[in-house]
């Protein structure tokens, strides 16, 4: 009963993400992920407690900001899962965020995109490894047409390349994804972009 618990708040956490309510995903995969910890430890629960654990930090991130506590600790936490499950011989590289169930696939961008910020905000960033990361998402949303995961990927992207004095490259990308879009301006994901974009444009 408390597996089945935790797999239907992690299923209304994605619900949640996929249509911006940032505050009911942060909770409800809060939810799951604490009906997982009371239950044994297996490969299985492992591998899905990671993957929760990753998905809870992209709401963080937009609805507490990067230097947010809340946001620090959750990404420790992912790098403690990972960390667990490769000294138990279960590396999950990459394969954890490629969504390889079809369940998952809806948000395989948005994993990718998180993989890369996770890699942005580690104890050592690697900056290569988060460029990798939101290549992958942006190509994966553009194959899959899904508008808001690509927007999100670009504005990652962006901020990486600005960050690194890569300003115009940075406006060159995320103009013309941003440009996708004509309503919905006042969701915070285009109020985001937006605000970057003007940052890339002043003098």
């Amino acid at each position: 009963m408390i597996e089945k618990a935790a797999r239907l708040w992690g299923k209304a956490g994605q619900r949640s993400l996929e249509r911006s309510a940032l505050e009911e995903a942060v909770v409800q995969l809060t939810a799951a992920l604490a009906q997982i910890a009371t239950l044994p430890s297996t490969h299985a629960l492992r591998r899905e407690q990671i993957e929760l654990q990753v998905a809870v930090i992209t709401p963080l991130l937009h609805a507490k900001g990067y230097a947010a506590p809340e946001t620090r600790a959750a990404v420790e936490q992912a790098h403690l899962l990972i960390d667990r499950a490769q000294a138990l011989g279960e590396p999950p590289e990459d394969s954890l965020l490629l969504a390889e169930t079809t369940e998952q696939r809806w948000c395989e961008a948005e994993l990718h995109r998180t993989a890369g910020e996770i890699a942005v905000m580690s104890p050592q960033p690697d900056a290569a490894k988060a460029e990798a990361c939101f290549e992958r998402a942006l190509s994966v949303a553009r194959g899959q047409q899904t508008k808001s995961w690509g927007l999100r990927a670009a504005t990652s992207m962006a901020r990486l390349w600005r960050d690194q004095g890569k300003r115009q490259q940075a406006r060159d990308l995320l103009g013309p994804v941003y440009g996708w879009f004509t309503e919905g301006f006042d969701a915070l994901d285009l109020k985001e972009a937006k605000t970057l974009l003007e940052q890339l444009s002043a003098s």
